[in-house]
């Protein structure tokens, strides 16, 4: 029997399903520790707004076991059922709150920039080129957007990054969803054999399939890509590798003053 709902009382009403987001960190042999303890943090800020779950897999090929991951993914239904999965590389700083920004964007695809590891530490994302969206990208440049949300990104790497999952479940876009390539016609100066990394071709495809691939320019500011350097034991030198007796000469030497 249905109950009655008395004059002035007001019918209760379900409460929203939280967002369903898989927590996914490819890698092979290990995380690094700092992005380790990260990941935990950002679990427990997300927890009481987020329904979490995690995907694994270990695998030699980033590729490849970013698509077994989605595709194990797609298959859980029902209460399982995932809405976005947010992309971790092992080797990523990031502020525990970062799902959580992301998440309030709404868009697709939303994620950090940053610098790749290697000397001059430049920015991994390119932005859209609109005299040609598909053959070229664009640098960043000094009058780029700095805060905000940028929408108009062509590239954006998979250190942390958040994609729904109706990006993959597009009619016209089928497994593989990530792949490398050489394409000899995206040759350039700093690409001599037209090498793609899945990031790349990932937002490319996306695009192609009309989604805009977004970036948290705020965000990105607070995230920090893990690298490593050769500390020489001859500080004064900057040729790795070197072997030299020469004495290194250190900030302070000779003043009293500790080196800094």
């Amino acid at each position: 029997m249905n109950e009655q709902i008395g004059a002035g009382e007001v019918p209760a009403r379900a409460s929203p399903r939280r967002p369903r987001v898989a927590l996914c960190i490819p890698a092979y042999d290990g995380w690094r520790a700092e992005m380790g303890f990260d990941a935990l943090r950002l679990a427990i800020h997300s927890a009481p707004l987020v329904d979490l779950t995690v995907a694994f897999t270990r695998g030699q090929d980033t590729s490849e076991a970013r698509n077994y991951l989605v595709d194990q993914i797609l298959h859980r239904d029902g209460a399982e059922a995932v809405d976005a999965i947010l992309w971790i590389d092992a080797d990523m700083m990031f502020p525990p709150d970062a799902l959580i920004r992301l998440l309030l964007h709404r868009v697709p695809i939303v994620g950090a920039d940053y610098r790749l590891r290697g000397q001059p530490f430049p920015r991994l994302g390119m932005r859209v080129d609109p005299d040609n969206p598909f053959g070229k990208y664009k640098f960043p440049s000094a009058d780029d957007p700095k805060t905000g949300l940028d929408d108009a990104m062509a590239v954006l790497g998979f250190g942390l990054l958040l994609t729904r999952m109706r990006v993959y479940q597009h009619p016209e876009w089928q497994r593989p969803w990530f792949m490398r390539t050489w394409n000899p016609q995206a040759r350039r100066v700093d690409n001599p054999t037209g090498f793609s990394t899945e990031d790349t071709n990932f937002c490319t495809m996306a695009r192609l399939c009309g989604f805009k691939v977004c970036c948290d320019l705020d965000l990105s500011a607070e995230v920090s890509h893990i690298g490593q350097m050769t500390i020489p034991w001859n500080l004064g030198k900057t040729h790795e590798g070197r072997r030299d007796t020469e004495t290194a000469e250190l900030p302070g030497a000779g003043s009293g003053d500790p080196p800094a």
